[in-house]
């Protein structure tokens, strides 16, 4: 059994250990406070209950904009979590020469599944680097900072921004 394969199986019984009230809570603080305040044990429940979704959704859109973007080298990943914007990039692009990830909780940055420049702080405070792709993956709700996105969008020689979506919202 390859390594991933074998990570992404022992996640999975973590979660089925957990309490359905656990995962209820966890999913009740992130939709509060973001991914900034969870502690450690709250960190690997993100990772093996919510990550796995998110790389999806967001390898989807790299998908569907890969035509028009076609390939770069510099990513910049602003409220990356564990990376998994990254990994989302990764894998419909191939390599990234330089891939930088901005992230404001450190035990997300300590347990990280992808490889690059990481930036411990709030994406407020942080100078963004000029990159050809930046991204905020279910990152922009969290921080609700037009100032953060202005930043993402004058860095950035393409922004993606993936945020949740709701029925009526993708009508209008």
């Amino acid at each position: 059994i390859g390594c991933d394969i074998y990570v992404r199986v022992c996640n999975v019984w973590k979660l089925i250990r957990m309490k359905r009230k656990d995962y209820k809570k966890l999913s009740s603080l992130y939709r509060e406070t973001g991914r900034g305040h969870l502690v450690e044990e709250e960190v690997e429940a993100y990772i093996g209950a919510r990550m796995p979704a998110t790389q999806a959704a967001i390898t989807q859109v790299f998908r569907e904009i890969r035509p028009q973007v076609g390939t770069f080298s510099s990513f910049l990943d602003i409220g990356a979590g564990p990376g998994t914007g990254l990994l989302a990039a990764q894998e419909v692009f191939g390599p990234i020469e330089r891939a930088i990830l901005i992230e404001e909780n450190p035990i997300m940055v300590k347990k990280r599944r992808a490889e690059g420049e990481w930036i411990t702080g709030s994406a407020r405070s942080c100078a963004f680097p000029r990159v050809d792709l930046a991204l905020f993956g279910y990152s922009f709700g969290e921080m609700k900072d037009r100032e953060v996105l202005r930043k993402g969008w004058e860095a950035a020689g393409v922004l993606v921004v993936v945020e949740p979506g709701t029925p009526r919202g993708f009508e209008t």
